[in-house]
């Protein structure tokens, strides 16, 4: 994290007394100067700024994940802004108003750059995701840090400005170091808002939901601590489902969920290992590498079809079928300290309620019960929610891959009597769509695929949209 992002407070300023909050400090960002002055010594402004900035949105930095508004391909912060503007093109003026404001709202207490007010910084946006934190800067370039050590940090630059201003008899000073010392109460207020991205009138609205099923203990609450699986689930789905279909959803996980242990901790730390030697891969290389390896250590045979329900019966997770009231999700998964619980969506247009679409999204869950629960993810995922567009892409190629081994894929294409007799063959084989087999030879075949085979693979996927899994694209 050091390397990432720090913060040196060189003392007292020339400009300014300490007593109105005055200081020269430096911030800095892969360790280099970030918040410097032109020769890259010590900034010297009021930073009490950016100590009043970190007491009125440290709860928002902590606890906040997600977006304001329903966009499925924001990848980090950067993204936000851009993919917003998309989405007002075609929608009235009174609508982009008000989505404007919860934009805008949300990078003004994200935004660090925010903090400083009558001198220029660069931007330095700062979000949770799950068990990691982004930090992006001024050029939209983002990287990706633990949650717990990015969390420390700050904490210690608002201990350090608390700490050096606390002498100060001028009353916004004052006051600013008062705040920050009333931030834990802060996180307590404002944790339930956060954590579920629901306002207080959706909140009322959960149907039959006790509030002491979801509020944070009222003694020793640690934002670093893993969340409840129902605080997570919430938020994911909160783009999808209304409040009363959210809180009949909290109360059915929490009818399912049973005591046991996690999916098998030795398979999953093989699994991270492997993926720590594909760190610098893009997500869905990981993807199949990872379901490579996984059927290397299983001594699956690629000319047989996978079983991902039976693998999972195997690891003790409990897959349950779940009918619930839109077709925009397919699954539900929840894990932590509990036996993990996958939820199948049998809603008729759901595309896991056919029998190719429960096995990819039985194999894409698959992948974050061994990867994604110590990383990127929270306590769980509602597949088709709001999501972790990494850890998506990852999860999908993983499931193509383990589903359909992208080798023997291509070896049957080159040797088929025909294009649609290899199709099929592979779809009866290995149990899966026309679309997912279609979409693995485009994505895996291509510098082979003649420009008829390509044809004929998209013509595939056409066909078969209205039955997408979860091969997805790279």
């Amino acid at each position: 994290m050091a390397d990432e992002l720090g913060f040196t407070l060189f003392g007292d300023s020339a400009l300014g007394s300490r007593e109105a909050g005055w200081a020269r400090a430096v911030l800095s960002l892969d360790g280099e100067p970030y918040w410097a002055d032109e020769d890259e010594g010590p900034f010297d402004w009021t930073w009490i700024e950016m100590l009043d900035w970190l007491a009125r949105n440290w709860s928002a930095l902590v606890l906040e994940e997600g977006w304001p508004l329903p966009l499925p391909r924001v990848r980090h912060p950067g993204d936000l802004l851009p993919q917003a503007r998309e989405r007002w093109r075609d929608l009235s003026q009174a609508q982009v108003d008000l989505e404007q404001t919860l934009v805008y709202r949300y990078l003004d207490r994200h935004n660090l750059g925010r903090s400083i007010r009558g001198a220029f910084v660069p931007a330095l946006t700062i979000a949770r995701s799950g068990n990691t934190m982004w930090l992006v800067d001024e050029d939209q370039q983002p990287s990706r840090v633990a949650f717990s050590a990015a969390y420390l940090l700050l904490e210690q630059v608002g201990q350090q400005l608390a700490h050096f201003f606390a002498v100060s008899q001028v009353p916004h000073v004052q006051a600013t170091v008062a705040a920050w010392h009333d931030r834990e109460n802060g996180l307590r207020r404002h944790c339930l808002t956060y954590r579920t991205g629901l306002d207080h009138d959706r909140l009322t609205r959960l149907g039959s939901v006790p509030l002491s099923l979801i509020e944070p203990p009222a003694q020793d609450f640690d934002p670093v601590k893993p969340e409840s699986a129902y605080l997570a689930a919430a938020r994911m789905a909160r783009h999808v489902l209304t409040s009363s279909q959210i809180g009949a959803l909290i109360m059915r996980i929490h009818n399912e969920m049973r005591g046991g242990t996690p999916i098998s901790p030795r398979l999953a730390t093989h699994a991270q290992t492997a993926l720590g030697s594909l760190r610098d891969g893009k997500p869905w290389e990981q993807g199949y590498r990872l379901a490579q390896w996984l059927r290397a250590e299983l001594k699956l045979d690629p000319s047989q079809r996978f079983d991902p329900m039976q693998l999972m019966h195997d690891y003790d997770v409990s897959v349950i079928s779940a009918t619930l009231e839109t077709p925009a999700i397919d699954a539900i998964a929840c894990w932590g300290e509990s036996a993990p619980l996958v939820m199948i969506n049998t809603h008729a247009e759901a595309r896991s309620s056919t029998m190719h679409g429960q096995r990819s999204t039985l194999a894409h869950e698959l992948c974050h019960l061994l990867i994604d629960r110590d990383r990127a993810l929270p306590v769980a995922e509602v597949l088709g929610g709001e999501v972790d567009v990494e850890c998506e892409q990852r999860a999908n190629a993983f499931a193509a891959e383990i589903l359909l081994p992208q080798a023997l894929a291509a070896r049957r294409w080159s040797a088929a009597a025909s294009p649609g007799s290899a199709l099929a063959e592979l779809c009866v084989s290995h149990g899966v769509s026309r679309q997912l087999a279609a979409q693995h030879l485009l994505n895996t075949t291509s510098s082979n695929l003649t420009e008829d085979d390509r044809i004929l693979l998209e013509r595939a996927l056409l066909r078969n949209r209205t039955t997408v899994d979860t091969a997805g694209t790279q």
